[in-house]
Formats: structure tokens, C-alpha cells, sequence
């Protein structure tokens, strides 16, 4: 019916145009979603750094854990 040229020439068209349309939504997406201030993490990692804060203190002393002696 269409033989093996016309074949081809649908997949090489269709893979142009593919490939076009996915760079066209790349780009809607990117110029879409934007960025707010220019910084590169999320809120939510703003938002636990927050919640959580590293504590600055190391303890001094390692408390004592019982051996059991027992087992002799």
C-alpha cells in the first residue's frame, strides 16, 4: 500500500515534529512556572529548616548504659 519510502517519510516527519512540539513545552513550562526570587531551593525546605534548628550545643558527658554480667 504505501510502501517502505512513504513509511519513512511519516516516522522522519513525525519524529521532527515531536521533537518540536516537546521543545515548545519545555519552554511555555519554564517561562509558566518562573521563580519568584531567584533562589534555588524549595519552600519546603525553607519551611523545615525553620521548624527544625540544629542544635549548637554538643553534650559533654556520654551517659553510662548498665552491662549486665550475667552471661559469665
Amino acid at each position: 500500500m504505501g510502501g517502505v519510502q512513504k513509511t519513512s517519510d511519516f516516522l522522519d516527519r513525525s519524529t521532527w515534529l515531536l521533537a518540536g512540539l516537546l521543545l515548545i513545552l519545555i519552554l511555555l513550562s519554564n517561562i509558566s512556572l518562573g521563580t519568584d526570587s531567584g533562589s534555588s531551593d524549595s519552600r519546603l525546605l525553607q519551611e523545615n529548616a525553620l521548624e527544625q534548628p540544629i542544635p549548637e550545643v554538643i553534650p559533654e558527658t556520654i551517659p553510662e548504659v548498665p552491662q549486665d554480667n550475667s552471661q559469665e
